[in-house]
C-alpha cells in the first residue's frame, strides 16, 4: 500500500513534470512565433521606408534633370535669338553697302 502511494506520488511528478515540459515548449514555440511575426513586420516596415527614399530620390532627380532641360532650352532660344540679331544686323548692313555703293555710282554718272 505504501508502495503503492509511493508509485502514484512518482507519476504525478513525473506528469507535473511533463506538463511543466510541454508549457516550456509551447511558451518557447510561442515567443518564437512572435518574434518571427515581428521580424517580418520590420522588413515590411523597412521595404517600405526605401520604397519612400527611392520615390524621394526619382522625384529629386526628376526635378533636376526638368531643370537642367528648361536651362538648356533657354539657352538655345537664347542662342537663337543671338542669331537671328546677326542676321538682322548683317542683312542691315548689306542694306547699307547696297545704298552706299547706288549712291557712288549716282554721282558717277552724274
Amino acid at each position: 500500500m505504501i508502495l503503492q502511494k509511493m508509485n502514484q506520488k512518482e507519476d504525478i511528478t513525473e506528469e507535473e513534470e511533463d506538463i511543466q515540459r510541454q508549457t516550456h515548449q509551447a511558451k518557447n514555440h510561442l515567443l518564437l512565433r512572435m518574434t518571427e511575426e515581428k521580424e517580418k513586420e520590420n522588413i515590411k516596415d523597412l521595404i517600405q521606408d526605401i520604397q519612400k527614399e527611392n520615390t524621394i530620390e526619382k522625384q529629386k532627380i526628376v526635378f533636376h534633370l526638368q531643370k537642367k532641360k528648361n536651362s538648356v532650352e533657354e539657352e538655345k532660344e537664347k542662342r537663337e535669338k543671338d542669331i537671328q540679331e546677326v542676321h538682322l544686323d548683317l542683312q542691315e548692313h548689306q542694306v547699307h553697302q547696297l545704298q552706299k555703293k547706288d549712291t557712288k555710282e549716282e554721282k558717277q554718272r552724274k
